[in-house]
């Protein structure tokens, strides 16, 4: 049950990013890193008015065992009505914020990006329901169809000279969409109810989760925002768009899987040897498909974007090779914050964003005053230490022993050994090719199916531990 949750929303992931990624890269075709800094300028906005709006709600809604309509019909409503306020309040502060910040196209922009995120308020409860039902194939299904037809209507867009606003309506059409079917598919479950003291409960477990969401959203925006104010929007369309290739893993493995992870063991069923051989196979996984992945983009991805991307893009290579890497340990070092939820420690979750979110802007606002790639390696240097200090943590709530964490992630260490020992060995040999990044790619990708056929063992093991027996099904009354 936990494997196809887990393949179902991390292939959804996967393609999602995916898409994202691939119009990312399009539109930088055809627009200049100025222009793609005002979305990334604008996107810790829509971030904050969807975790302010959300209350924590939605995690609760997922993890408590019993509901009745009422409450969830209550919470729909008072989730749209707070986000529509907060959606209206940024949409007429966007002036302000652009002569604040000196970027003249900005109100337009974040505008468009304020009102998707108002449509994505209105998909947060009903998508809750099915997640709550472990209905991963129809989330999957629309998730998808929703993504693909938004990606088809932007690159028309961007093709017929539409620019940045391609990706502004990326985000409107998949946000318009989602609403409207994860409404339709959960309407079973929904009412429209203005009690919204029955919300009390919700919030009390989802206030905790909130503040957590809070101080990371704090900890992963607040150096856009600075490059933004002190470097430009240049800066930040440079930074975005390598911020997004770092974080690859978790959006197409980690949060998928956390959220598989959450509301699975939050059901019970398990004994502590069951729930301590998922946590493994899951962080097992999950590290042997984000290791090698992140070391094969930052040994690649270089290459391809001094070969293939406009000039002014170039300096992305140098920015990745620093925060690929992190982006590998993070999706493991992640899972904590899941685990501590599963625990009941949502007060401790919080305390932990907060150390993390503190230690990260403190690093910040010391490397910026190096420049953009001082910043860059001062983001890479506290976050390979927090998420260190994150396993620890992981070790500690799941009561594993470390010695079978080491074991779960020899598979992962293995194949990103060789991996950058081939590519040590093709840096030695240079061959004169139009393309020597095509030739380097397959090489690694060989190299590294080459590893893991040593460890098919272990992998059928780690198969059917997530494979293995249903949790007991959650109840709305």
């Amino acid at each position: 049950m936990v494997l196809k949750n887990f393949a179902t929303m991390s292939a959804l992931s996967v393609f999602r990013s995916a898409v994202q990624l691939g119009i990312n890269v399009l539109l930088a075709f055809f627009i200049d890193p100025g222009e793609y800094g005002l979305v990334a300028f604008s996107t810790p906005f829509i971030v904050l008015i969807s975790m302010l709006t959300d209350l924590g709600m939605s995690s609760a809604l997922v993890r408590m065992e019993v509901l009745d309509r009422k409450t969830v019909g209550a919470a729909f409503t008072l989730l749209i009505s707070v986000g529509v306020a907060l959606g209206t309040l940024l949409i007429a502060s966007t002036p302000f914020i652009a002569h604040g910040v000196h970027m003249p196209g900005l109100p337009g922009v974040l505008s468009g990006m304020a009102f998707g995120a108002i449509l994505s308020i209105a998909a947060i409860v009903p998508r809750a329901m099915l997640e709550r039902a472990l209905d991963y194939s129809k989330i999957a299904l629309t998730e998808s169809a929703a993504v693909t037809i938004a990606a088809v209507t932007a690159v028309a867009l961007a093709a017929s000279g539409a620019g940045v606003w391609a990706l502004v309506s990326f985000t409107i059409i998949t946000n318009a969409l989602r609403a409207i079917v994860f409404c339709f598919l959960a309407r079973h479950t929904l009412s429209l109810s203005l009690e919204w003291r029955r919300c009390a409960g919700i919030v009390t477990f989802g206030g905790w989760v909130l503040l957590t969401n809070l101080v990371t959203f704090l900890a992963r925006n607040f150096d856009n925002l600075l490059i933004g104010a002190v470097l430009g929007a240049a800066s930040v369309g440079l930074y975005g768009l390598s911020y997004q290739f770092m974080m690859i893993p978790m959006i197409a493995v980690t949060w998928p899987a956390s959220g598989v992870l959450l509301a699975t063991l939050s059901r019970g069923g398990y004994d502590a040897e069951q729930a301590e051989r998922i946590t493994l196979a899951t962080i097992g996984v999950t590290a042997a498909i984000t290791f090698p992945l992140m070391i094969c983009l930052s040994l690649v991805f270089p290459e391809l974007a001094n070969s293939a991307m406009s000039p002014k893009w170039q300096g992305i290579g140098d920015i990745l090779a620093w925060l690929a890497p992190l982006g590998a340990l993070q999706s493991i070092a992640a899972y904590n914050g899941a685990l501590l939820l599963v625990a009941g420690k949502a007060r401790a979750q919080f305390l932990y964003s907060v150390l993390n979110t503190v230690a990260t802007m403190l690093f910040c606002i010391v490397g910026i005053r190096w420049g953009l790639m001082g910043m860059v390696k001062a983001v890479a240097l506290i976050g390979t230490i927090m998420s260190l200090g994150f396993l620890a943590l992981i070790v500690g709530v799941a009561r594993l022993h470390w010695l079978k964490l080491a074991r779960a992630l020899v598979p992962a260490a293995c194949s990103s050994a060789v991996a950058l020992a081939v590519a040590a060995l093709f840096h030695t040999w240079t061959p004169r090719l139009p393309m020597p990044y095509v030739l380097l790619s397959i090489g690694l990708a060989i190299a590294i199916l080459a590893v893991y056929a040593l460890f098919v063992g272990q992998f059928k093991s780690w198969a059917r531990t997530l494979a293995s027996r249903r949790a007991p099904e959650a109840v709305v009354a």
